[in-house]
């Protein structure tokens, strides 16, 4: 007589070749260089029909401007998806690391930013005190 109930069986998960990654676009395209992260069929067809079919996708995309506000924007984007609990693994793998690197864009360009107005009363300070 059986006690346990029996595993469920898990699907085979074939990846996807690279040019099929590449047809993707940005930033799905830098899976692998990003988090070392390989796309499966159920990665590509939910970035097909969810991210990309989004309403505020293309809107996203076009932001070529790595600013704090179309930085966080990203972010809030691409947050939404990795709390879906529809989002495949591997997806939401590299979805997380992209996110996190938004992060440390952001911190860069405050530090940067800080840093200029740090150098600047410095500098000032050490002309009028000559």
């Amino acid at each position: 007589m059986k006690t346990k109930l029996p595993l469920p069986k898990e699907e085979k998960q074939i990846l996807v070749s690279k040019e099929v990654v590449q047809k993707l676009g940005y930033p799905f395209s830098n899976a692998d260089l990003f988090c070392k992260v390989s796309f499966t069929k159920s990665d590509t067809d939910y970035i097909e029909n969810k991210i990309k079919a989004h309403n505020l996708f293309k809107t996203i995309q076009r932001n070529d401007k790595f600013t704090v506000r179309s930085m966080l924007t990203m972010i809030q984007f691409y947050k939404t998806f990795i709390n879906d609990k529809n989002c495949p693994n591997n997806l939401r793998s590299f979805l997380g690391t992209y996110v996190d690197e938004l992060y440390r864009g952001i911190q860069n360009i405050k530090a940067e930013k800080d840093a200029a107005q740090m150098n600047f009363m410095v500098n000032r300070w050490m002309e009028l005190c000559r």
